[in-house]
């Protein structure tokens, strides 16, 4: 069961209470996985039955008086009761190895802070933490959650204009037949500042990149195109690594020209520590990139459909879906999710219906993956 984004916010203000007067909305949005814009939506209803109450402050870090929160007595009682709520509450944590570990939240929490801790990145607060403890959770989305926690300070600590934070894909926990590739990434990334991996839509390039940064260890800010000001607030932390993506990174132009159709975007506008991390850029095209670049061209068949038979799909069943779903190792790893009845019930239509179905299941949890 998810915990209430206010109860978030009451067991935040709970565990923070010696920060009284210097919790304002962006401490609330970082540290309690609610948007921006939708923080005076949460704290609204909380104001009008009086459990938090509203003045201006300087939180840490600003120049500027803002809204700042702290709890009423009414409000502090109700938290100490939503605290001990998410004390007993159990989830499922797929561990970094693959292990799966059935505990309560705080222990959970403490054993991946543990983890964290070593790796020299920030811990997650409960309160974050809550706002994805739902039923189970693997070390891909905490890795992130980490990577998530907001600097609310500095001007400098903006992203810059005309790109946004996104969340990274899942790791699968079961491995594919891409080592080869991980190993060639491994060599460019060794000696190169700015690495294009790129192939067709589909082909599990966003995969390879988060395994692959999942095995060094590396602190990453997933990044896309879009409009904007870059009024996003940075992550804590500095980062290891930068993987940008979306439509607009190649110049069509260049090519013609003969020029590096994709090049790093980069300039003054970018905080100091991101100019210096490593950066890989996902393009999706069926063409070639001149080095230092990675063609990903999604699994062969044969490795393909051997994975899906191994996860319950009648062989002509996967080898039609091999052909759908374009080799994409995203889908496939997403197999293992879809209930055995479901599997066992596609042996009763026609093929062509039994790969929709398994598509339709698969992305109706948004399990794609470009």
């Amino acid at each position: 069961m998810s915990v209430p984004s206010s109860e978030r916010v009451l067991i935040h203000l709970f565990l923070n209470s010696a920060m009284e007067g210097a919790v304002d909305q962006e401490e609330l949005s970082a540290n309690c996985g609610i948007g921006r814009t939708h923080v005076p939506r949460t704290l609204k209803p909380l104001l009008d039955d009086g459990l938090i109450r509203e003045t201006t402050g300087r939180s840490p870090g600003r120049q500027r008086r803002v809204k700042v929160y702290s709890l009423t007595e009414k409000g502090a009682l109700e938290a100490k009761a939503a605290h001990q709520r998410a004390s007993i509450m159990e989830i499922t944590f797929v561990t970094e190895e693959g292990r799966t570990v059935k505990d309560r939240v705080p222990e959970v929490l403490r054993s991946v802070n543990d983890r964290l801790s070593s790796m020299s990145r920030p811990p997650i607060p409960l309160s974050l933490f809550l706002s994805v403890a739902n039923g189970t959770i693997d070390w891909s989305t905490v890795s992130w959650l980490s990577s998530s926690m907001r600097q609310t300070c500095g001007p400098d600590r903006c992203l810059p204009e005309g790109w946004a934070p996104i969340v990274p894909p899942p790791v699968p926990t079961r491995p594919f037949n891409i080592q080869g590739q991980l190993v060639e990434l491994d060599r460019l990334m060794s000696r190169e500042r700015f690495v294009v991996v790129h192939g067709p839509p589909s082909a599990g390039k966003r995969t390879l990149v988060a395994r692959w940064a999942t095995s060094k260890g590396k602190n990453v800010l997933w990044l896309v195109k879009a409009k904007g000001e870059g009024e996003d607030l940075l992550e804590r932390g500095s980062y290891d690594l930068i993987v940008i993506g979306g439509e607009g990174l190649m110049d069509l132009g260049s090519i013609l020209r003969g020029d590096p159709p994709v090049l790093d975007p980069r300039n003054d506008g970018w905080a100091a520590d991101l100019l210096n991390a490593p950066m890989i850029a996902i393009v999706d095209t069926e063409g070639d990139i001149p080095s230092p670049s990675l063609k990903v061209p999604g699994l062969e068949a044969a490795s393909f459909v051997e994975e899906a038979v191994n996860a319950g799909v009648p062989v002509s069943i996967a080898t039609a879906l091999f052909g759908a779903a374009k080799g994409n190792p995203g889908l496939l790893s997403r197999l293992p999710s879809v209930p055995a009845e479901e599997l066992r019930a596609l042996s009763s239509v026609s093929e062509e219906n039994a790969v929709l179905k398994l598509l339709f299941l698969l992305r109706s949890n948004k399990l794609d993956e470009r």
